[in-house]
């Protein structure tokens, strides 16, 4: 019998994702969506130092045509990682625990991990599983106050769903933070270039 590459918990959290069409590369997995602009993905972050023997689960949102105008330096990966997302999350914290990571080898623990992905990770991967679900999101958040995180990332969601005056005001707040803690705004004035938004500081 061959030796499983991976400790028992991981080798059965890896089994059930495969198991939800997730393909599989090392401790990565990507699920396509009906949107073709969108992929799902997962990766399992294995613990170094006192972390040894532990792992944790974090969900992402990858979309190519986002990377490419926020970044356009940046390689577009074949294979996503949850890094490489412009959405992501841990699964305990998106439970709304304190961080956590699992025992490798505790496989008693995949009920709870199926359990927290099946209320908490896959609700999380399907209200953005497409580029209208995203657009809508964000644009929402933006009116209601609740876009406080000013990424490049948000400032092209906003400006690729029609609304370059929301990607506008996003991105001088942007301007204005980061110049006002003495760094460089070269790369903001890049993407207001690239997008064809003009930046007045307040």
């Amino acid at each position: 019998m061959a030796k499983a590459k991976y400790p028992p918990l991981i080798e059965s959290v890896s089994e059930y994702l495969r198991e939800n069409k997730f393909r599989q590369r090392a401790l990565g997995f990507n699920r396509k969506t009906n949107d073709p602009e969108v992929t799902e993905v997962i990766t399992i972050q294995r613990g170094r130092s006192w972390l040894e023997g532990k792992f944790t689960i974090e969900l992402g949102v990858y979309v190519p045509k986002i990377q490419a105008l926020a970044y356009p330096e940046s390689e577009v990966p074949v294979f996503p990682q949850a890094c490489d997302c412009c959405f992501r999350g841990r699964l305990p914290i998106l439970a709304g625990w304190k961080d956590h990571w699992w025992e490798s080898n505790r496989e008693q623990d995949l009920l709870e991990i199926e359990m927290l992905l099946d209320r908490f990770g896959w609700p999380f991967l399907e209200d953005r599983n497409s580029l209208e679900r995203i657009f809508a999101r964000e644009v929402r958040a933006f009116e209601i106050g609740k876009s406080k995180d000013h990424s490049f990332d948000k400032v092209v969601i906003l400006f690729l769903a029609g609304r370059s005056d929301y990607a506008q005001v996003t991105l001088r707040d942007l301007f204005c933070a980061i110049k006002s803690r003495g760094y460089s705004t070269g790369a903001v004035e890049a993407l207001a270039h690239r997008l064809g938004i003009k930046l007045e500081p307040q």
